[in-house]
């Protein structure tokens, strides 16, 4: 899936097959926050396993991710899940990724949020 603004490029794919509510426990969480000069014109990507996204037009030339890791199982089981970013100049490429050997891995979601030029 993919959408684009005039003043930018935006795409998002966010699966759904994780985080199905199977551990009962107290929510744990633990929360990502950045900001990259992208410039106004710049390529904004985010690729998401589990967990809604949603973006937002804004104005300047930095693109703005916020991401919470959240589970109902142990608090160990948000180290399965890893945020990385891929920084270049006029692009910014973000996923996340999940340890496929930790059989925890899947009861775990990362919703974003983020604003984009």
């Amino acid at each position: 899936m993919g959408t684009g603004s005039s003043s930018g490029t935006w795409s998002t794919r966010s699966g759904r097959a994780a985080y199905q509510g199977r551990n009962n426990g107290p929510e744990q969480t633990e929360r990502f926050s950045r900001k990259i000069r992208i410039g106004r014109d710049g390529r904004f990507t985010l690729n998401n396993i589990a967990g809604e996204i949603t973006v937002t037009p804004g104005s300047g030339d930095e693109v703005s991710i916020e991401a919470v890791k959240r589970t109902r199982g142990d608090k160990s089981e948000l180290a399965t899940v890893q945020i990385i970013v891929d920084d270049r100049a006029g692009r910014v490429d973000v996923r996340t990724e999940y340890d496929r050997t930790a059989s925890t891995a899947i009861a775990a979601a990362t919703p974003y949020r983020s604003t984009t030029p």
